[in-house]
């Protein structure tokens, strides 16, 4: 699936700042890394919700962490629809910003993903 592969543009640089070689890269990620968060509406609200790609009733769990990557509130071991919904709560607690959320169950680690307060 195209929409799934990342594309990067490479440069060498050397040491006087001449450009000596660009190339690009076309990343594919692994099967268990193509699963997606789904947040919407974001910036949070009452009626949020946080869709994971985790099976319903397998564990998972949610870190939620601020710019400098401090965990402020981690929900583990928790089935996917609870644990969505126990975060939700507490973004709404917090001051307006930018913050991540770290998801992952037993078998796979999603990348992160930016969740805004008002």
């Amino acid at each position: 699936d195209a929409a799934s592969k990342r594309y990067y543009r490479l440069q060498q640089r050397d040491h006087n700042g001449m450009i000596s070689g660009t190339w690009f890269a076309v990343i594919q990620p692994r099967s268990s890394e193509v699963g997606q968060v789904a947040i919407w509406p974001n910036p949070v609200t009452a009626n949020t919700k946080i869709i994971l790609p985790f099976r319903s009733n397998e564990p998972c769990q949610l870190e939620l962490l601020d710019a400098t990557g401090r965990i402020l509130h981690n929900v583990s071991n928790s089935l996917p629809a609870q644990a969505s919904d126990q975060i939700v709560d507490f973004v709404r607690t917090l001051p307006g910003g930018t913050y991540w959320l770290r998801t992952s169950n037993q078998a796979t680690v999603l990348p992160v993903v930016k969740v805004s307060s008002y």
